[in-house]
């Protein structure tokens, strides 16, 4: 752990994150699971389910990360 400086605040952090998150969470720890993302802890219903069900197009929602993807990797 290293502590990190730059906005005013100190704070602790790992010195490796990628390998901290893959111990942590796995090592797949930046890829969606195959078997869709679960909404708000439920365990019966997957996001993409439940969008289709509520008509909501997450398309929408793929655009705007990727457009936060891309103004974030500009900077």
């Amino acid at each position: 752990m290293v502590v990190t400086k730059g906005t005013g605040d100190e704070f602790w952090c790992p010195n490796d994150p990628d390998r901290y998150l893959a111990i942590i969470y796995v090592d797949d720890y930046m890829r969606f699971p195959r078997s869709g993302v679960l909404h708000h802890g439920n365990d019966s219903e997957r996001l993409f389910d439940r969008a289709n069900n509520n008509g909501l197009d997450l398309s929408i929602v793929e655009q705007e990360l990727d457009e936060i993807y891309t103004k974030i990797m500009s900077e």
